[in-house]
């Protein structure tokens, strides 16, 4: 939330900087969740292929086969993975176009307007990745040349930012 006491200047800035991070956690998670369905297939096919090169010879591979593609269907259905994908599309959609509303010299009004609108947004929002949050967050950090203003992140963080929420990690 931000402050009514603070320069209209620093309110502009706070709401551009949170708009930009949307931008780029939407499109990181869509881009993962995408990645992810497509190697989930490879492995489908893989498997199949692997099933039959392997039945004359090894048929109780063809069990372990089997029920390794029962397992990726179970994780594909489950998820939802193209779904998922979809929705963090529109998001990614939704915060570009308030995005571009974004100019240095906003009004008091024409920022609570965009306020608003941000808030619906966020609405129709999933729960957050934090590791993925955090690392957008440090990367408009540096990208603005204000390295110094990141916030850790460890390694293990880093790797499983995109399956585990750590809802420790504060925004």
């Amino acid at each position: 939330m931000t402050d009514q006491r603070e320069p209209l200047e620093v309110r502009i800035y706070k709401m551009g900087f949170g708009i930009r991070r949307s931008v780029l956690y939407h499109k990181q998670r869509r881009n993962f969740l995408r990645v992810a369905r497509r190697i989930i297939v490879c492995l489908y096919f893989l498997s199949a292929f692997l099933m039959g090169a392997l039945h004359q010879q090894f048929s109780e591979w063809i069990w372990i086969m089997a029920g390794f593609i029962c397992f990726l269907g179970a994780i594909d259905n489950g998820f939802d993975l193209s779904d998922l994908a979809s929705q963090h599309d529109s998001l990614l959609r939704r915060f570009s176009e308030l995005q571009k509303r974004m100019k240095p010299n906003l009004t008091d009004q024409e920022l609570q307007d965009i306020r608003e609108i941000r808030l619906d947004i966020e609405v129709d929002e999933p729960a957050a990745f934090q590791a993925v949050h955090r690392a957008c967050h440090n990367q408009i950090l540096r990208s603005e040349g204000r390295p110094q203003l990141q916030k850790k992140l460890s390694l293990f963080h880093r790797t499983f930012g995109h399956i585990l929420r750590f809802h420790h990690l504060p925004a």
